[in-house]
């Protein structure tokens, strides 16, 4: 069980990682041609490293406990997408229209789907620093 729990953090790493660099690149596409996997690299080593404190936690706590903590991540997982792909919609419709104002001094192209992916990315990042906190207050 131990073993499905760290498979099961470094499942939530990863895809944490994805979102990370999904809204990075979408601001970095912007003015630069960065491809997306190289921000995918650069962000899988940070959240390798913010993980390390799980090994510890497996180490120290029950099968119970690790259960439990699962559970309770998948439940702040899915409601922070959730949360992120049905808020994100309305500031990304200001967002693009700003841009649209803007592109005429910037000579920037306006691109509603990087405008709603990086919208949604930092909703999602948002809700996830949130649930967060509050499993730590349930964790104790």
């Amino acid at each position: 069980m131990k073993f499905v729990f760290l498979l099961w953090i470094a499942m939530c790493g990863i895809f944490d990682a994805a979102v990370w660099a999904t809204g990075v690149w979408c601001i970095l596409y912007y003015f630069t041609n960065v491809p997306w996997p190289e921000c995918f690299w650069v962000f899988i080593p940070i959240h390798c490293i913010w993980n390390l404190s799980f090994v510890r936690y497996v180490s120290t706590h029950s099968r119970q406990d690790c259960l439990f903590y699962m559970r309770l991540e998948l439940i702040f997982v899915g409601c922070a997408l959730f949360h992120a792909l049905i808020t994100s919609t309305l500031p990304t419709a200001v967002a693009i229209i700003l841009l649209s104002l803007l592109e005429v001094w910037t000579d920037l192209e306006t691109h509603w789907l990087h405008t709603w992916l990086f919208v949604a990315c930092a909703v999602y990042i948002f809700a996830r620093w949130s649930g967060k906190r509050r499993m730590a207050i349930l964790t104790l």
